[in-house]
């Protein structure tokens, strides 16, 4: 089994025994989630657009199987993994940020009570209500994955992939939280963040 942590951030890729794929067959490609099926994780959809944007269409020419594990519970886990392989996944991508994400709203609530400031790297924590977020953009990264498994299933070995850096990071500042805090941000950084919530 070999490992692609091609600098896609909270993405892992993993490519199952299953061999590279001829253009003319079926891609059968798993997503694993740490969130539930009634939380799912929000890259999916933009993955699968991605997956489209390349040429594959579902029940065509790409199966995709999203599986959920409700946590890192190691049992869980594994369970989704033999899943994967009893139903010939040929690669599976790991959604790793997605705990971060259903957790969401009760870290950014429990931030403000206990007046603790919270500088977080996913934009919708600062949208739920922490204080600022910088980082990139996840759903450009669940955008990018599916050239990562387009290049493996026509053949490519994930270790021969060129690892890519972020070019772009966001900053926003939450205002409505400062204020809640007692904290006043400064006008420079308001002017330099990508957005502020008020």
């Amino acid at each position: 089994m070999a490992l692609l942590a091609a600098s896609i951030v909270g993405v892992t890729l993993v490519s199952l025994p299953a061999v590279a794929q001829q253009p003319s067959k079926t891609a059968r490609v798993g997503w694993m989630s740490l969130a539930t099926p009634t939380a799912p994780a929000r890259n999916y959809e933009v993955f699968r657009e991605a997956m489209r944007d390349l040429g594959y269409v579902e029940g065509k020419n790409l199966v995709l199987e999203p599986r959920y594990t409700g946590g890192t519970n190691e049992l869980l886990v594994e369970s989704a993994f033999d899943a994967m392989v009893v139903a010939k996944m040929q690669a599976v991508i790991v959604n790793a940020e997605s705990l971060f994400y259903k957790g969401k709203d009760v870290i950014a609530k429990l931030a403000i009570a206990k007046r603790l400031p919270t500088c977080v790297w996913v934009k919708e924590l600062a949208d739920s209500g922490a204080l600022m977020s910088y980082g990139v953009d996840q759903q450009a990264i669940a955008r990018r994955t599916a050239t990562y498994v387009d290049k493996i299933l026509k053949g490519a070995k994930p270790g021969d992939i060129p690892v890519e850096q972020p070019t772009k990071f966001e900053l926003i500042i939450n205002r409505k939280t400062a204020k809640a805090l007692g904290l006043t941000i400064p006008q420079s950084l308001l002017i330099s963040a990508d957005k502020v919530i008020e």
